[in-house]
């Protein structure tokens, strides 16, 4: 009869850490298409002034793109760190958890700093 190892809970961090690593370089290209669809919607509806291009249809492929791409990636980073938490023997779900957490408050607070409202002044040539 083989004994199972103990668990090895800093084993199981690393490849938390790891695999939200990785998570976050995969989600760079769909926060770009969300990027060009959030400003197109903001365009189209008059928040930002100056697009000539708002109304080619970018608020509706690009922001889809952009949502289902950023589902499955972190739909698959939770099963990722699920079963690396059943391969490690930790018995809590927590650190998957707030490590998919901790990438999406990364990126809303990249969101806030990148799209900030700036004021444009009209001038008259």
């Amino acid at each position: 009869m083989k004994r199972s190892a103990p668990p090895r809970p800093h084993e199981y961090g690393l490849a938390v850490v790891g695999w939200t690593l990785v998570a976050s370089f995969l989600l760079v290209m769909p926060s770009y298409f969300l990027a060009i669809g959030v400003q197109a919607i903001g365009a189209s509806t008059g928040l930002w002034a100056g697009d000539p291009n708002s109304n080619d249809g970018e608020e509706v492929f690009a922001t889809s793109i952009g949502l289902f791409s950023s589902t499955v990636i972190l739909g698959g980073l939770l099963w990722l760190l699920l079963g690396v938490r059943k391969r490690y023997g930790v018995t809590s779900a927590l650190p998957a958890v707030i490590g998919m957490l901790v990438l999406i408050a990364g990126y809303i607070c990249l969101w806030a700093i990148l799209f900030q409202p700036v004021e444009v002044s009209q001038s008259v040539y």
